[in-house]
């Protein structure tokens, strides 16, 4: 019928099973939306965890976490940072290096060494 989609397929991603993960850490690094899908016509869906390079892509070379911009999700992907410290991070802002990070409670010189280490940090 013309003007309708034909929708062969549909369903909700099971994020906890595909990644291997608790849904607490899924929605704080992922999402915290249920992720559903649809096919059309002959369309087929193929899922597959991320690897080490997930954060690559075409477009973007490197992929880095900018202080002040970044949500708390991805500050939380920086070493000795969990979502406590990636609040005050967000309410901190805004950030001139990333040495100045030990001014947030309990990022002390060694925290913030492991964090420059890491190279996350957008330069």
């Amino acid at each position: 019928m013309p003007g309708r989609l034909n929708v062969t397929d549909r369903g909700i991603v099971l994020l906890p099973a595909l990644f291997e993960a608790d849904r607490v850490t899924l929605r704080d690094t992922v999402s915290d939306h249920a992720q559903v899908w649809i096919a059309l016509g002959d369309a087929t869906l193929e899922l597959m965890a991320f690897d080490d390079n997930a954060y690559e892509s075409a477009n973007d070379e490197v992929y880095c976490i900018d202080l002040n911009e970044a949500t708390a999700g991805q500050l939380s992907e920086l070493p000795n940072v969990g979502p406590v410290r990636a609040g005050q991070i967000i309410e901190m802002r805004p950030w001139g290096r990333t040495e100045e990070l030990t001014r947030v409670s309990g990022l002390g010189m060694a925290s913030v060494k492991a964090i420059v280490e890491s190279e996350l940090v957008c330069s």
